[in-house]
């Protein structure tokens, strides 16, 4: 038996009827591939140079988890809600995981959610709701069993896809990367678990309207000013309630922007918090490659599997905070040939289709994010000189990692390879500590607190300013060491049980309340 600090949930070797039907595949009881022409192991690594972060405002374009990511609450709710040495810009969250546990369900089961129930590196989730797992695979499989002869904890991941049908949406075909479409409408996104139920509830959905101001009077927000992409044409809403949910960068840009009479520094930001402690996770990509076909290219992208053996803080490391390791699928023939996730590119020539031969089945991916330092310099402002197609100024990041992060993922990087030398790898390369950072996951410029002396929110995503103005999406305080869409869903869901349950008091107020005073669920 497994003891709660080395657990190993299960070997993915079924032994019983039952377990053998759920994991044996037919591309798991089938023989292996032709092997590919076997090479010399090479001498040390190629050099790798980081790749550049990613365009656009959403981190990742779509809410795929690749674990269980409640624990960017977790990391400092549950675990250290006193933030650990006090470093940099960190402060307490306003709630706890207890606040937000039942929301976390609600996300999950709004959107689909494939995974098993009861990994102890997180607290007892008994009442989510999940479908069966994705396949492992040889390439889970194989990392699952370097985690289990090191001793480390790991678990399958948590995937926003769906392996049970869903009212317009068929279950997962592991048929390859969901990231890049999903014909089925297994990937669980807002265009498929979201917008569908709201429009047929009375949602109003309006495309090509870009919000150019967010207006106010009197102390309350009163709607929003937005500009017709096609037409060009400005038009105003009014509102009693507005919710503001950009994400990290968009939030933040459009507060600034809308600076006006009374508000000279942008909408909530009395006290120049707006913008400022901007958290990305620190990333490094990690490939391995193998004598023999993990055949990574196979199955669903989500991901088989994760560890969290590193995830607390261990001061003998040299560095305060943890990382996840979260091992990933391929993305297919060109992506491999390209170089795969750390540029490690095929020749061209005679020797491509050898390399190509010995590299693309045999491939496995393993990425580290660990929790970044919230700084006050890391800030989204508005550019003085770059626009928008509407004239409308860009949001400008500035963006610099803390010594301690680099220190963290440097380490990751190290263990992530020890894990796959442990069982054979032959070839490692990797891409450094990525910087500028991918841009998937954008935190903290609009973050919640207990005084509005150091955060933009109240404990409802209130802002202290305007009590009718709610943002979401750029609110969490610190940023765990996992993909924090389930805790931006799960928050969302509180945010507007809240407001459901207290219009009336919300739409009275003359000021936000304190969150000791705020009015009950």
């Amino acid at each position: 038996m497994w003891s709660p600090e080395r657990p190993h949930p299960f070997t993915w070797a079924p032994t019983t009827k039952e377990e053998g039907t759920r994991w044996t595949t037919p591309w798991e009881r089938s023989r292996h591939r032709s092997a590919p022409r076997r090479r010399p192991p090479r001498r040390g690594r190629p050099a790798a140079t980081s790749r550049p972060a990613a365009r656009g405002l959403g981190g990742l374009p779509n809410p795929i988890r690749f674990d269980d990511t409640q624990a960017a609450v977790i990391n400092a709710a549950a675990d250290t809600i006193v933030p650990p040495h006090g470093l940099e810009g960190t402060i307490d969250w306003p709630i706890s995981y207890e606040d937000l546990a039942p929301f976390y369900d609600e996300n999950d089961e709004i959107y689909g959610i494939s995974g098993r129930i009861g990994d102890p590196s997180y607290p007892d989730r008994k009442q989510a709701v999940r479908d069966p797992e994705v396949l492992p695979g040889k390439l889970g499989l194989k990392y699952a069993t370097a985690s289990k002869d090191l001793g480390w904890h790991w678990w399958p991941s948590d995937n926003a896809v769906i392996t049970i049908p869903r009212e317009n949406r068929e279950a997962d075909q592991a048929m390859g990367n969901e990231l890049s479409g999903s014909p089925t409408g297994s990937l669980s996104t807002p265009a498929n678990a979201h917008w569908p139920y709201a429009i047929r509830f009375g949602a109003h959905l309006r495309t090509m309207a870009r919000v150019e101001t967010i207006n106010a009077e009197n102390g309350r927000a009163t709607g929003a000013t937005y500009i017709d992409r096609t037409t060009g044409e400005r038009h105003e809403i009014r509102a009693k309630i507005v919710i503001l949910a950009a994400n990290g960068i968009g939030s933040p840009r459009l507060l600034l922007q809308s600076a006006q009479k009374g508000f000279p520094d942008g909408l909530a930001n009395s006290n120049g918090t707006v913008g400022k402690y901007l958290m990305h996770h620190v990333f490094a990509f990690c490939d391995s490659w193998f004598d023999e076909p993990v055949e990574g290219f196979k199955g669903s992208f989500g991901a088989p599997l994760y560890s969290h053996e590193f995830y607390h803080t261990d001061m003998s490391r040299g560095f305060v905070n943890g990382f996840g390791m979260q091992v990933a699928r391929s993305f297919g023939p060109a992506y491999a040939a390209m170089g795969t996730h750390t540029g490690y590119t095929a020749p061209w020539g005679e020797k491509h289709r050898a390399f190509f031969d010995g590299h693309f089945a045999n491939h496995l991916m393993v990425f580290m994010f660990g929790e970044d330092l919230p700084v006050e310099t890391n800030r989204v402002t508005l550019d003085p000189d770059v626009t928008d197609s509407s004239g409308l100024p860009a949001a400008h990041v500035d963006y610099e990692l803390h010594p301690n992060d680099v220190a963290l993922a440097e380490y990751g990087i190290e263990k992530i390879f020890e894990a796959t030398r442990a069982v054979g790898a032959t070839e490692t390369n990797d891409t450094g500590v990525l910087y500028p950072p991918p841009g998937w996951h954008l935190m903290g410029t609009c973050r919640m607190g207990n005084s509005p002396d150091d955060s933009v929110l109240n404990k409802w995503c209130q802002t202290w300013d305007l009590p009718n103005l709610f943002v979401d999406g750029s609110t969490l305080t610190t940023g765990g060491a996992v993909n924090p869409t389930s805790t931006i869903g799960a928050l969302a869901c509180r945010t507007g049980e809240y407001i459901s349950r207290n219009f009336h008091d919300i739409t009275s107020q003359k000021t936000t309340p304190s969150n000791r005073w705020a009015p009950p669920m």
